[in-house]
Protein backbone atom coordinates (compact mmCIF):
# COMPACT_ATOMS: atom_id res chain seq x y z
CA UNK A 1 0.00 0.00 0.00
CA UNK A 2 1.53 3.37 -1.17
CA UNK A 3 2.41 6.02 2.04
CA UNK A 4 -0.04 8.84 2.28
CA UNK A 5 3.19 11.34 1.77
CA UNK A 6 1.86 14.38 2.78
CA UNK A 7 0.94 12.91 6.14
CA UNK A 8 4.02 11.38 6.68
CA UNK A 9 5.55 14.92 4.87
CA UNK A 10 3.81 16.63 7.94
CA UNK A 11 4.42 14.26 11.06
CA UNK A 12 8.16 14.95 10.10
CA UNK A 13 8.20 18.11 9.82
CA UNK A 14 9.22 18.61 6.03
CA UNK A 15 7.52 19.73 3.16
CA UNK A 16 8.26 22.07 -0.21
CA UNK A 17 8.77 24.98 1.77
CA UNK A 18 12.02 23.63 3.60
CA UNK A 19 13.22 23.49 -0.06
CA UNK A 20 12.27 26.95 -0.99
CA UNK A 21 14.06 27.99 1.72
CA UNK A 22 17.13 25.80 0.29
CA UNK A 23 16.72 26.81 -2.90
CA UNK A 24 16.90 30.82 -1.65
CA UNK A 25 20.42 30.40 0.29
CA UNK A 26 22.12 27.94 -2.80
CA UNK A 27 20.76 28.25 -5.74
CA UNK A 28 19.16 31.74 -6.54
CA UNK A 29 22.60 33.33 -5.33
CA UNK A 30 24.63 31.37 -7.96
CA UNK A 31 22.16 32.38 -10.61
CA UNK A 32 21.94 35.34 -9.61
CA UNK A 33 25.68 35.65 -10.37
CA UNK A 34 24.79 33.41 -14.36
CA UNK A 35 22.20 37.08 -14.87
CA UNK A 36 18.90 35.39 -13.37
CA UNK A 37 17.72 38.55 -12.15
CA UNK A 38 14.16 37.76 -11.73
CA UNK A 39 12.69 35.23 -9.72
CA UNK A 40 9.83 33.25 -7.36
CA UNK A 41 10.34 30.65 -4.91
CA UNK A 42 10.72 27.92 -7.81
CA UNK A 43 11.33 29.64 -11.34
CA UNK A 44 13.91 31.90 -12.50
CA UNK A 45 14.34 33.90 -15.56
CA UNK A 46 16.88 35.51 -17.36
CA UNK A 47 16.62 38.04 -19.85
CA UNK A 48 19.05 37.65 -23.00
CA UNK A 49 18.77 39.55 -26.45
CA UNK A 50 16.77 37.31 -28.47
CA UNK A 51 15.53 35.18 -25.83
CA UNK A 52 14.40 34.30 -22.20
CA UNK A 53 15.80 31.62 -20.30
CA UNK A 54 14.13 29.87 -17.57
CA UNK A 55 14.73 27.52 -14.54
CA UNK A 56 12.27 25.89 -12.89
CA UNK A 57 12.55 23.41 -10.19
CA UNK A 58 9.05 21.39 -10.04
CA UNK A 59 8.31 19.60 -7.05
CA UNK A 60 5.10 16.71 -6.64
CA UNK A 61 1.54 16.41 -5.70
CA UNK A 62 0.95 13.32 -3.00
CA UNK A 63 -0.56 11.29 -6.13
CA UNK A 64 2.90 12.08 -8.89
CA UNK A 65 5.08 11.21 -5.91
CA UNK A 66 3.31 8.20 -4.80
CA UNK A 67 3.83 6.93 -8.55
CA UNK A 68 7.64 7.82 -8.60
CA UNK A 69 7.68 6.38 -4.98
CA UNK A 70 9.59 9.56 -3.74
CA UNK A 71 8.20 12.56 -1.16
CA UNK A 72 6.77 15.19 -2.44
CA UNK A 73 9.28 17.97 -1.58
CA UNK A 74 11.38 15.71 -3.98
CA UNK A 75 11.65 17.81 -7.36
CA UNK A 76 13.27 17.79 -11.12
CA UNK A 77 14.74 20.32 -12.62
CA UNK A 78 13.10 21.86 -16.14
CA UNK A 79 15.01 24.64 -18.26
CA UNK A 80 13.48 26.32 -21.12
CA UNK A 81 14.07 28.97 -23.75
CA UNK A 82 11.49 31.38 -25.08
CA UNK A 83 12.23 33.32 -28.15
CA UNK A 84 11.27 36.59 -28.00
CA UNK A 85 9.74 36.49 -31.51
CA UNK A 86 7.36 34.08 -30.22
CA UNK A 87 5.31 36.30 -27.67
CA UNK A 88 1.99 36.75 -27.60
CA UNK A 89 -0.73 38.42 -25.88
CA UNK A 90 -0.80 35.22 -23.46
CA UNK A 91 2.87 35.20 -22.43
CA UNK A 92 3.06 35.98 -18.85
CA UNK A 93 4.46 39.40 -18.15
CA UNK A 94 5.23 41.69 -14.62
CA UNK A 95 6.39 44.70 -14.45
CA UNK A 96 6.83 45.20 -17.98
CA UNK A 97 9.08 41.96 -18.43
CA UNK A 98 8.29 38.46 -20.08
CA UNK A 99 8.08 35.95 -17.24
CA UNK A 100 7.44 32.70 -19.89
CA UNK A 101 6.00 29.49 -18.25
CA UNK A 102 8.83 26.78 -18.54
CA UNK A 103 6.43 24.18 -19.81
CA UNK A 104 4.92 26.45 -22.72
CA UNK A 105 8.31 27.48 -24.28
CA UNK A 106 9.67 26.29 -27.57
CA UNK A 107 12.69 25.14 -26.29
CA UNK A 108 13.07 22.43 -23.54
CA UNK A 109 15.12 20.36 -21.73
CA UNK A 110 15.43 18.31 -18.16
CA UNK A 111 18.76 18.37 -16.34
CA UNK A 112 20.14 14.92 -15.26
CA UNK A 113 19.02 14.18 -11.74
CA UNK A 114 19.79 11.18 -9.44
CA UNK A 115 17.02 8.88 -9.76
CA UNK A 116 14.98 7.61 -12.69
CA UNK A 117 10.88 7.58 -13.00
CA UNK A 118 9.81 3.70 -13.56
CA UNK A 119 10.47 2.85 -16.67
CA UNK A 120 12.80 5.87 -18.07
CA UNK A 121 16.32 5.21 -19.41
CA UNK A 122 17.30 8.71 -18.32
CA UNK A 123 17.35 9.93 -14.57
CA UNK A 124 15.84 13.19 -14.01
CA UNK A 125 14.35 12.99 -10.58
CA UNK A 126 16.05 14.65 -7.20
CA UNK A 127 14.69 12.89 -4.51
CA UNK A 128 15.03 13.56 -1.05
CA UNK A 129 14.39 11.31 1.98
CA UNK A 130 11.19 11.07 3.67
CA UNK A 131 13.20 12.85 7.25
CA UNK A 132 15.09 15.86 4.96
CA UNK A 133 18.20 14.73 6.19
CA UNK A 134 19.84 15.15 2.94
CA UNK A 135 17.76 18.05 1.70
CA UNK A 136 21.13 20.06 1.81
CA UNK A 137 23.13 17.55 -0.30
CA UNK A 138 20.40 17.05 -2.82
CA UNK A 139 20.40 20.62 -3.23
CA UNK A 140 23.88 21.76 -3.67
CA UNK A 141 24.38 18.89 -5.99
CA UNK A 142 21.37 19.84 -8.13
CA UNK A 143 22.91 23.75 -7.58
CA UNK A 144 26.53 22.24 -9.16
CA UNK A 145 24.72 20.19 -12.22
CA UNK A 146 22.78 23.32 -13.03
CA UNK A 147 25.69 25.68 -13.29
CA UNK A 148 27.51 23.43 -15.01
CA UNK A 149 25.46 21.12 -17.56
CA UNK A 150 22.94 23.39 -17.56
CA UNK A 151 24.04 26.53 -18.11
CA UNK A 152 26.35 24.78 -21.29
CA UNK A 153 22.51 23.74 -22.81
CA UNK A 154 21.62 27.47 -22.22
CA UNK A 155 24.88 28.76 -24.23
CA UNK A 156 24.24 26.27 -26.98
CA UNK A 157 20.91 27.76 -27.58
CA UNK A 158 21.69 31.30 -27.48
CA UNK A 159 20.87 33.99 -30.08
CA UNK A 160 18.53 33.48 -33.06
CA UNK A 161 20.85 31.97 -35.42
CA UNK A 162 21.37 28.99 -33.04
CA UNK A 163 17.97 28.57 -32.57
CA UNK A 164 17.12 28.66 -35.49
CA UNK A 165 19.47 26.09 -36.69
CA UNK A 166 18.14 23.88 -33.89
CA UNK A 167 14.79 24.25 -35.26
CA UNK A 168 15.34 23.64 -38.72
CA UNK A 169 17.75 20.79 -38.27
CA UNK A 170 16.87 19.02 -34.79
CA UNK A 171 14.69 16.11 -33.59
CA UNK A 172 12.77 16.26 -30.90
CA UNK A 173 14.62 14.34 -28.37
CA UNK A 174 13.63 14.04 -24.56
CA UNK A 175 17.27 13.51 -23.31
CA UNK A 176 18.25 16.46 -25.03
CA UNK A 177 15.70 19.21 -26.32
CA UNK A 178 12.28 19.04 -27.13
CA UNK A 179 9.00 21.51 -27.34
CA UNK A 180 9.74 22.51 -30.58
CA UNK A 181 7.38 20.31 -32.14
CA UNK A 182 8.02 17.42 -34.60
CA UNK A 183 9.78 17.94 -37.47
CA UNK A 184 7.37 19.46 -40.61
CA UNK A 185 4.69 19.42 -38.21
CA UNK A 186 2.52 22.49 -37.80
CA UNK A 187 4.32 23.93 -34.44
CA UNK A 188 7.77 23.53 -36.07
CA UNK A 189 6.70 25.44 -39.36
CA UNK A 190 5.49 28.37 -37.06
CA UNK A 191 8.31 28.21 -35.06
CA UNK A 192 11.18 28.51 -38.03
CA UNK A 193 9.11 31.13 -39.74
CA UNK A 194 8.85 33.52 -36.65
CA UNK A 195 12.87 32.89 -36.23
CA UNK A 196 13.35 33.74 -39.79
CA UNK A 197 11.16 36.68 -39.72
CA UNK A 198 13.45 37.70 -36.24
CA UNK A 199 17.01 36.75 -37.76
CA UNK A 200 15.93 38.45 -41.31
CA UNK A 201 15.19 42.05 -38.88
CA UNK A 202 18.14 41.95 -37.08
Amino acid sequence: MLPELPRLNSLLGVDSSDVNKMLRSTVWPALKDQGFQRRTARTAWRDRPDQVDVVNFQSFNAYNAAILNVTTYSFQVNLAIHPRCRTTSRTPTKGGQLRPREYACDFRHQLAGIASTPGAERAILWPIREDGSDLGDVVSAAADRLLADGMRWFQQLDGIGALLQIAREMPMDMSTTWGMGNLGSPHRAALIASLEAAAAAS
